[in-house]
């Protein structure tokens, strides 16, 4: 008889999958991206916050792709990626919390635009798989040499 699948690892492989389908969405190296496909990954009400020096901005899904959207769009985004680089992913009953840390790497407007930084996703099991119920997240800026670590 077969040994049974490690639900708990299949649990986890599904929310890695998520994520970096979240990440993969914005690499531009090789193609101009569609950020619109991230919609998909998200509750209908998700929310995404991005922390800074100057407060917290709370968007929709579709206020924090509009914007990005069309910096790839206008070309002002190029060879960008961003990727994670370590994580660690609580999973209880349907519900995930994923902490991850994040390099990015890119030009914008021809100006190195490379950093890491912090995002916390909070992930809940529905009907359809597992979705992203919110994201928060900081920036944090990077030499070129750090953020290609």
């Amino acid at each position: 008889m077969p040994a049974k699948p490690n639900t708990a690892d299949a649990t986890e492989a599904e929310i890695d999958a998520l994520v970096a389908a979240f990440f993969a969405c914005f690499d531009n190296r090789t193609h101009t991206p569609d950020l619109w496909a991230l919609r998909p990954l998200f509750l209908a009400d998700a929310r995404i916050f991005k922390a800074s020096d100057t407060g917290i901005d709370t968007m929709t899904v579709e206020a924090f792709i509009a914007p990005r959207q069309a910096l790839f769009d206008t070309g002002a985004l190029v060879d960008f990626f961003e990727e994670e680089t370590t994580s660690q992913t609580q999973i209880d009953h349907g519900l995930a919390t994923r902490l991850c840390w994040y390099r990015k790497s890119g030009l914008m407007h021809g100006a190195v635009a490379d950093g890491v930084g912090c995002k916390t996703f909070q992930i809940m099991k529905t009907d359809d798989g597992w979705k992203i119920a919110s994201i928060t997240w900081r920036d944090t800026p990077a030499t070129r040499q750090e953020a290609q670590k």
